[in-house]
């Protein structure tokens, strides 16, 4: 069984989408703030708080527990951060797959695979070129 893991680089392209969300998020606390100080600086508190719980906890812990294992019969994509998760595809009921590249994530090397069946549709997020590559010639 061959196991492919989210790339380290991804956290990056994660952080990058964060600092984004938070700048907008920010912007909105200052137009609150034109109409309640209290409130605007509640609304930046609350979201400089969320975006650190984000960067240092959540992203580094959905790097470390993103898996996917390929056989020949079956690909497991397990993770989580709370509570912990398996999807357990039958490969003979994959339709196609695709590849995603963000701009993001293009500039780190990076891509995502996703595997359409016919109710649902999975992500492998955030490999390197060469794994993504490799693991798109398997399925």
């Amino acid at each position: 069984m061959k196991e492919y893991r989210t790339s380290k680089r991804g956290a990056y392209v994660l952080l990058i989408w964060l600092a984004a969300a938070a700048l907008i998020m920010s912007v909105i606390s200052g137009i609150i703030a034109a109409f309640s100080i209290t409130a605007g600086a509640a609304a930046f508190i609350v979201t400089a708080l969320i975006a650190l719980a984000e960067a240092i906890v959540i992203i580094p812990a959905y790097i470390k527990n993103k898996l996917t294992e390929v056989s020949e019969k079956r690909i497991i994509i397990s993770g989580g951060i709370i509570f912990r998760h398996r999807r357990i595809i039958s490969r003979s009921k994959i339709i196609y797959v695709s590849r995603i590249k963000t701009p993001v994530s293009a500039i780190f090397g990076l891509c995502s695979i996703r595997l359409s069946t016919a109710g649902s549709v999975f992500l492998i997020p955030l490999l390197a070129q060469k794994e993504s590559d490799e693991l798109m010639s398997l399925i």
